[in-house]
């Protein structure tokens, strides 16, 4: 378990951790695979900070755009529904854009991921950053 012992004002660099490692090597993307880190990044989706959800969501961007087996993990564990909810939420704000952008990347991984965000709601409309 990746996350689950962490405290939650630590929350953050963890998810931003994983999200660099994610990004860095198919390797770390793999051995987080085999973690299990998908379900438990979802769960920092929930988080009261922006910036964990920023930082969770930039992971499993990362971790999906580089391994297709990491999708099934994200749609069994509910990321998708949840990444379209924060992404069309409430006003339009700097962390609404942040969500897009995760949001298009995810479209270009698959044929079958594009399809479950757009039945989810999102239609890539990106949000305006507040002034």
């Amino acid at each position: 378990n990746l996350i689950g012992t962490v405290p939650d004002s630590c929350c953050y660099h963890v998810a931003r951790a994983l999200a660099n490692l994610a990004c860095n090597s198919a390797g770390n993307t793999a051995r987080m695979e085999v973690a299990d880190a998908i379900p438990q990044l979802v769960k920092l989706l929930r988080s009261e900070d922006v910036h964990v959800r920023e930082e969770a969501a930039a992971a499993i961007s990362n971790m999906v755009s580089r391994r297709t087996s990491c999708q099934p993990q994200l749609v069994k564990a509910g990321g998708i529904p949840l990444l379209v909810e924060l992404a069309l939420s409430g006003e339009a704000t700097p962390e609404k854009k942040v969500f897009d952008r995760i949001l298009s990347c995810l479209v270009g991984c698959s044929p079958e991921i594009a399809m479950l965000i757009r039945e989810a709601g999102w239609e890539g409309r990106p949000a305006t950053a507040a002034k």
